[in-house]
């Protein structure tokens, strides 16, 4: 069985850089799809620590609503407990919002994580990954 899932996520290779793209798919997550999303992140970012590459993360949360605070924290622990890799192997972040809503959103998680790597909010695609590629090093 299939589960609906709350984010997907998707590496892209752009012009020599590799993105990591997390897409929310829906506006508040189940519990259920939230505990697949964290694991799944979880994962994905642990085939990173082992691949050793360097990355940037795309953030497409145009589809995201008013996220429980709880998931917000779990999201930022996550990004906490990799900070050390993250700050050594990520170029930049970027995401794309659309609405002020949704921009207050992603200023929460910055209230609990803040990154020292670049990070920027666009209205697109082509902006954000050109704002990541703007950082590859």
């Amino acid at each position: 069985m299939e589960i609906d899932k709350f984010i997907t996520i998707n590496y892209i290779n752009y012009n020599g850089t590799l993105i990591m793209e997390i897409k929310v798919n829906h506006a508040i997550p189940t519990q259920l799809q939230w505990t697949f999303a964290k694991e799944d992140l979880r994962e994905n970012i642990a085939n990173l620590v082992k691949s050793n590459n360097k990355f940037g993360f795309l953030f497409d949360i145009i589809n995201a609503g008013l996220v429980p605070l709880t998931y917000i924290k779990e999201f930022t622990q996550i990004m906490i407990d990799n900070g050390d890799f993250l700050e050594e192997k990520l170029y930049a972040s970027s995401a794309i919002a659309d609405g002020i809503i949704i921009k207050h959103l992603f200023d929460v998680v910055n209230l609990f994580y803040k990154t020292k790597k670049p990070l920027k909010i666009v209205n697109n695609k082509e902006d954000a990954l050109l704002f990541i590629k703007s950082h590859h090093i």
